[in-house]
């Protein structure tokens, strides 16, 4: 099974810019355009009006073979030529690892089972 991560995507209102939000509180990741102390990451538009967001933690299963589910990246931001995947961290924090973890397995996930 496959999981289509493109099926839980939103297109982004055209704007000059936004930020992505994670309110590390169990609900998935958003975007917002008017929420400037809640920005995580800013995104500058640049005049494209093409950008769809995907919550990806919280918000799409991706399960493994002892049924946790699979530590996942908080979201994914995507034009016609290229997807970003988003993993949203506190600087005061030691994060790096545990963060390329959870970029591979959201890259990696394709709905099998993994362990």
């Amino acid at each position: 099974m496959l999981i289509d991560f493109f099926s839980y995507a939103q297109t982004v209102v055209p704007v000059p810019e936004f930020g992505i939000c994670d309110d590390d509180d169990g609900t998935p990741a958003y975007i917002s355009t008017n929420k400037y102390d809640k920005w995580i990451a800013h995104v500058e538009c640049n005049d494209r009006n093409d950008y769809s967001f995907i919550a990806v933690d919280n918000n799409i299963p991706v399960p493994r073979k002892n049924s946790d589910m699979e530590n996942r990246c908080d979201a994914m931001l995507y034009t016609k030529e290229t997807v970003c995947f988003v993993e949203l961290k506190d600087r005061a924090r030691e994060w790096s690892a545990h963060a390329v973890e959870q970029l591979e397995a959201t890259m990696l996930a394709d709905g099998e089972n993994r362990q």
